[in-house]
């Protein structure tokens, strides 16, 4: 509850700066959104990005503002505002020893995904969305600790994503994107469009050849949120 606080605080304060500095029908314009602001975030939850160990709050904000930018091109029906009011960034925390595999220095993604759900008590009005530098891993395609670049409870209200073996840093947003997705039950891109961000990786880095969703893949998410 307190993220939804959080929001309706924030879409409040939004509101009332537009009112104060508009006049006749600009005015009359935002008195109507007013009429319409949503009592909750759009999406009907808040998306917290969580800065793990050495990832700072300056890089976790770099990344909410190409979040928000591109979340508007997957939830075109949503005002911008309302979806910048959506995401926050929590508090950095640290990844518990206990999530470490020693022999390989890489940190166990499904642990860290159990430590995010724990951290807000499974409330589903919030989707934490973990940010390290740290190698993570997972068991998977018959190998153990297996090394990836990102992992989702799916469908679920945690992610983690990882900067290790990135080719660009400016590609975080999309790894951020294609887990987020996968938390709202999306699954990976039945056309295996190489454009699309919900292309399985087949243990290939080729985010920097995607742009958006196929439109096999709109279709479906829409289909997801309309159930």
């Amino acid at each position: 509850m307190k993220k939804l606080f959080l929001f309706m605080m924030a879409a409040a304060a939004m509101l009332f700066a537009d009112c104060s500095n508009r006049t006749g029908s600009q005015s009359k314009i935002a008195e109507v959104i007013a009429d319409s602001m949503p009592c909750c975030p759009p999406l009907g939850y808040v998306i917290e990005l969580q800065p793990l160990g050495d990832f700072s709050l300056q890089e976790a904000e770099q990344l909410r503002k190409e979040f928000v930018n591109h979340l508007g091109e997957i939830f075109p029906s949503h005002p911008k505002d309302y979806l910048d009011a959506s995401v926050s960034i929590g508090e950095p925390m640290e990844i518990p020893n206990s999530c470490l595999y020693k022999p390989r220095n890489r940190y166990w993604a499904g642990k860290i995904l159990g430590m995010l759900h724990a951290e807000h008590g499974g409330n589903d009005e919030i989707v934490s969305i973990g940010l390290t530098h740290r190698d993570i891993s997972t068991s998977i395609h018959g190998h153990y600790n297996y090394g990836i670049m990102g992992l989702s409870l799916r469908p679920g209200d945690a992610c983690v994503v990882s900067t290790y073996r990135l080719k660009r840093k400016d590609d975080l947003w999309k790894v951020a994107m294609h887990e987020f997705l996968h938390s709202r039950g999306l699954p990976h891109c039945k056309k295996n469009d190489v454009r699309c961000l919900m292309q399985d990786a087949h243990s290939k880095n080729t985010f920097y050849m995607k742009h958006g969703l196929c439109e096999d893949c709109k279709k479906t998410l829409k289909s997801l949120l309309e159930t």
